[in-house]
């Protein structure tokens, strides 16, 4: 979440008048304050964020719409004692950027902001360690392989927030141009979009050939609003994810991917490829822009 905050943030910094001609940009600082605001609900104390909520065993175990959760939903934190610097940086590179996109929320929101992204800052470079240490459960679906490129993240978004301008960092070496950049960028998204071995677009509700299985709870399983009767843990799995149909919800901008070989299987079993998440969209806004 900490990083389609950032994300989503840098896209309205860099592309405000993109956004503002297609009426996306008060979408999207509609999305980023409500990450904000979930964030900082996080981060109670200085040097405490709540990292996790739930468990991925009882979690994957079960399939049901968000209004039907009944799994246990445990809250597992980081402190001075429990070390996540990894997920602190991350957390404190939203916080900053977010405070730079939502100037319109008014000072006193902005300052709260940038307090708990100093915070939070400071509690991650002076309480090294991997969070998935400290958060087990952590470990089984999202490990972390270290926190160096967190720390330079928020450190670069703090510079930002508190000059106003822009953070550089000049490397010594290398023979990558923008347009080398730009090359590589376009043809990414035409990839993403259509422009691959399937001729298929990996964006749902882009164009006519997009996966329809996605493996999404939500997606997947009927409505509340059509029909609200309760759908448990296990009927959710007999009836809804094991049934061999199109998802009853269009889930329309969710990004999915192939494998390395241009591979891809549209079923909600291959959670691999067919789960969509926030990280791999909110890049993307300020991209199309």
């Amino acid at each position: 979440m900490a990083f389609t905050i950032t994300m989503l943030s840098w896209s309205t910094i860099e592309f405000k008048d993109k956004l503002e001609k297609t009426n996306e940009y008060k979408n999207a600082l509609s999305a980023i304050k409500w990450g904000a605001d979930y964030l900082m609900k996080a981060h109670p104390q200085p040097n405490i964020l709540y990292g996790e909520v739930g468990d991925p065993d009882s979690d994957h175990q079960c399939w049901q719409r968000p209004e039907d959760m009944s799994t246990p939903r445990n809250s597992y934190k980081i402190d001075e004692e429990h070390r996540g610097t990894d997920l602190a940086a991350e957390t404190a590179a939203a916080m900053a950027a977010a405070s730079i996109a939502l100037l319109s929320e008014g000072s006193d929101y902005i300052i709260s902001l940038h307090n708990h992204a100093k915070q939070l800052f400071d509690f991650a470079n002076n309480s090294r360690g991997l969070y998935h240490d400290s958060i087990p459960p952590a470990a089984k679906v999202y490990s972390s392989s270290g926190f160096k490129d967190e720390l330079l993240w928020a450190a670069a978004w703090l510079y930002r927030r508190k000059h106003q301008g822009q953070a550089t960092l000049k490397c010594s070496e290398g023979d990558v141009s923008p347009s080398d950049l730009t090359s590589l960028v376009q043809s990414q998204m035409d990839y993403i979009l259509g422009s691959n071995p399937r001729n298929m677009s990996y964006m749902v509700g882009y164009g006519s050939n997009y996966p329809k299985q996605i493996h999404h709870r939500g997606s997947s399983i009927v409505s509340i609003k059509d029909d609200n009767a309760p759908v448990t843990c296990q009927d959710g799995i007999q009836k809804w994810f094991n049934k061999n149909a199109p998802n009853p919800n269009i889930l329309e901008g969710a990004v999915v991917s192939s494998d390395q070989n241009d591979g891809f299987t549209d079923s909600r079993n291959d959670f691999q490829l067919g789960e969509p998440t926030t990280t791999s969209v909110a890049p993307l806004v300020g991209v199309l822009a």
